[in-house]
C-alpha cells in the first residue's frame, strides 16, 4: 500500500505554522525557488523529512524523505538576505518559517534558512499549500547528520 502524500492548506498564521513543522530542516537551492511577479506566487520545492510518520520526532533511523512543493500567494514582494543567488545549487536547509505583521494590512513571511539566510515575502494575506509529489524513499542526507559533522 502506498503511503500518503501530505496535502496542505494556510489561510493563516496558525495554519502556516503546521506547514513550518512539516518543512523543518528540509533541503532546497535556489534553483528550485522562482517568483511569478505577475501571477504574485512563490514556489519552492523542497526534500522534507516525513517525522510525522514516527511517534519521537527527534529520530533519525529509518526516517524518509520526499519532495514537496511549496506555493504562496498573493507575494507582492521578495527580497533575499545572506543568501547567494549566483550559487544557484548550493544546498539551503530551511530552519522555519516565521510571520510578522507589517503597518497597515499586509504580513511579512519568512523562509529561515540555517547560516542566517532569510527569504521574506510580503503578502497582504496568508495563502499558502504544501503538496508532496514524490513518493518517500529512505533519507540521504538525515538530520541528525548536520550534527554530527559540526
Amino acid at each position: 500500500m502506498a503511503e500518503k502524500r501530505v496535502r496542505l492548506q494556510a489561510t493563516d498564521v496558525e495554519d502556516l505554522a503546521v506547514i513550518a513543522a512539516f518543512l523543518q530542516d528540509a533541503r532546497t537551492c535556489v534553483a528550485e525557488m522562482a517568483y511569478d511577479p505577475e501571477a504574485k506566487r512563490f514556489m519552492a520545492a523542497f526534500i522534507r523529512y516525513r517525522r510525522e510518520c514516527y511517534h519521537d520526532a527527534t529520530r533519525c533511523e529509518d526516517l524518509t524523505e520526499c519532495s514537496s512543493a511549496l506555493v504562496i500567494d498573493d507575494v507582492t514582494k521578495v527580497r533575499y538576505r545572506g543568501i547567494d543567488q549566483t550559487a544557484r545549487l548550493a544546498e539551503l536547509n530551511l530552519l522555519t518559517i516565521a510571520t510578522e505583521p507589517t503597518p497597515g494590512t499586509d504580513l511579512f513571511i519568512d523562509l529561515v534558512f540555517a547560516g542566517q539566510g532569510t527569504i521574506r515575502l510580503q503578502t497582504p494575506a496568508t495563502r499558502a499549500k504544501l503538496d508532496d509529489f514524490t513518493d518517500p524513499v529512505p533519507c540521504q542526507i538525515s538530520p541528525c547528520d548536520h550534527f554530527t559533522s559540526a
